[in-house]
C-alpha cells in the first residue's frame, strides 16, 4: 500500500495549514491586521526582574548565548502559531554546550536549529528535523529500545565517534508514522538524512497495516510489512545501531517559550521577551541546582 493513505492525509492537512480549509482568504491586509491584534494582545510579563538577572552567575561556555540577540537571528523561521523551545546540551562532549531552538510545527516537520560558540561568538551550525520524543510506547511502538528519549539522542562507539538520532511524528487515531533521522555533527556543522520510518494505518476492511520503510517515509527506498509489535523494524534498527551506545547527556530546557510572532511586538515587549529568554534558562538552572542539592542532603 506504500504509505499512500498516510501520505494523502498529511498532504491534505499540510494544504489546510498553509492555505486554510474552507473559504480561503488571501487578503494580506486582513492577515496583517490579525497579526497586529495578536501582538497587541500578547501579555509580555517579566518572569524575573532585571536585578535578579544581573545576579545570575553564568558559565563561560553559556554566557555568549545569554548575551546573543535571538530576536535578531535570521535563521529561525517565524510561524504565528508556534512557540520556540530553547535548550542547551553538550552534544559532542567537548565542554561547549550547543543551543537548540525548536519549532514544534503541528502536522509537519519539527525544525531544530543548532548553534555553538567559537571564540566567544555564537555560530549557527545548521538545521535538522528533530521533535519531542514520543513516549507513549504502548500505543505505537512496543519494542522501543531505540525510541527517542530527547529531541536529539547521542550515541558513541568504542572509537569515540558520535552518531545522532532524531525523529518526527504524526499520530492520529488509527494512522500515523514515526520518522527516524540520522544526523552528523562535527562541532561546527550539523545535517541529517532520513534513516527509517515506521507507519500504521487501517485499510478499507478495517484491518490494521503495519510497515517500516528505509529512508524517507514519503519516498521510501523499500517497504516491508511488519507485525503490530514492529518486530522487523526493531531488528533492522538494532542491527544498524550495533556497536553504538546511548550517552546520557543533560538537556537544560528553558522555562520560557518565545512567541513566533515576536517580530510584530512593540520594542518594549521585545525587550521583555529578550530578558525572559535569559530568565527561562536561569530558572531551569536553578531547578537543576536545587535538585542536586536535595540529592546531596
Amino acid at each position: 500500500m506504500r504509505f499512500k493513505h498516510v501520505r494523502c492525509y498529511i498532504y491534505i492537512i499540510s494544504l489546510c495549514v498553509l492555505f486554510g480549509c474552507g473559504n480561503v482568504d488571501t487578503n494580506n491586509d486582513l492577515e496583517n491586521e490579525k497579526l497586529q491584534q495578536v501582538a497587541e494582545d500578547y501579555d509580555a510579563e517579566r518572569i524575573m526582574s532585571k536585578e535578579e538577572l544581573a545576579e545570575v552567575d553564568w558559565k563561560e561556555t553559556i554566557l555568549p548565548y545569554m548575551e546573543y540577540d535571538w530576536l535578531g537571528d535570521e535563521h529561525v523561521e517565524r510561524y504565528l502559531d508556534t512557540k520556540w523551545i530553547m535548550q542547551l546540551a553538550d552534544l559532542n562532549l567537548d565542554g561547549q554546550e550547543e543551543m537548540m531552538v525548536t519549532l514544534p510545527i503541528y502536522n509537519g516537520d519539527s525544525l531544530t536549529y543548532v548553534y555553538t560558540v567559537e571564540d566567544g561568538t555564537v555560530v549557527y551550525c545548521g538545521r535538522i528535523i528533530a521533535g519531542a520524543a514520543y513516549l507513549d510506547n504502548d500505543s505505537f511502538m512496543k519494542q522501543g529500545s531505540y525510541l527517542l528519549s530527547n529531541y536529539i539522542d547521542v550515541y558513541q562507539n568504542e572509537a569515540g565517534e558520535f552518531r545522532y538520532l532524531s525523529g518526527n511524528t504524526f499520530l492520529k487515531g488509527d494512522h500515523g508514522y514515526y520518522q527516524f533521522y540520522e544526523n552528523e555533527f562535527d562541532g561546527n556543522h550539523i545535517s541529517g538524512e532520513p534513516l527509517y520510518a515506521i507507519n500504521f494505518y487501517q485499510d478499507k476492511e478495517g484491518k490494521m497495516i503495519y510497515q517500516y520503510a528505509t529512508g524517507d517515509w514519503q519516498k521510501p527506498e523499500s517497504e516491508v510489512t511488519d507485525d503490530n509489535d514492529y518486530t522487523k523494524f526493531t531488528q533492522i534498527l538494532k542491527s544498524h545501531m550495533e556497536g553504538w551506545e546511548r550517552i546520557n547527556i543533560t538537556f537544560l530546557v528553558s522555562e520560557f517559550r518565545v512567541p513566533g510572532f515576536v517580530d510584530a511586538l512593540s520594542e518594549e515587549k521585545r525587550e521583555i521577551v529578550r530578558d525572559n529568554i535569559v530568565a527561562g534558562f536561569a530558572m531551569a538552572l536553578a531547578d537543576i541546582n536545587e535538585t542536586v542539592d536535595n540529592e546531596m542532603k
